[in-house]
């Protein structure tokens, strides 16, 4: 049942910068022709694509459900996470319609996302071994 829930979760992930795309192909970007251009299907099809195999690859990376994930694979997906955006980083053009810069947005939320999650860990083991290193030890009086 927990294995449902994620998949389910990683699903309303990839439906909520779906819906985002459809969105944003509205604005087309810079366009010389004055007329009104035709709404983008094909682009917006295509980055539907894109976002499914990058959503398909982070459920891969996070698949034990487990919400201490382990440190090896926590770090896979935050180096997933940072290949994201150095990818959306590389390949950022000015102008462009506006379904394109949104996987640009998924790589940007989900670097925030896992790396606010690898610094709690961070903090929270820290903070463990410093109690209990120092569990012992009184203050002076």
């Amino acid at each position: 049942m927990a294995g449902r829930a994620k998949l389910y979760g990683m699903t309303a992930y990839w439906a909520l910068f779906a819906g985002l795309a459809v969105r944003q192909a509205q604005f087309p970007g810079l366009v010389l022709d004055p007329w009104p251009q035709p709404y983008p299907w094909r682009g917006v099809f295509l980055i539907w694509a894109v976002l499914a195999i990058e959503t398909a690859l982070l459920y891969i990376l996070v698949r034990p459900i487990a919400i201490n994930l382990p440190w090896r694979r926590l770090l896979a997906v935050f180096g997933y996470c940072i290949s994201l955006v150095m990818v959306s980083a590389l390949t950022f053009v000015t102008d462009m319609p506006g379904h394109y810069y949104v996987p640009s947005m998924f790589a940007a939320l989900t670097f925030l996302a896992v790396g606010t999650i690898v610094v709690a860990k961070a903090v929270w083991v820290s903070w463990g071994w410093l109690r209990n290193r120092y569990k012992g030890i009184r203050p002076c009086e």
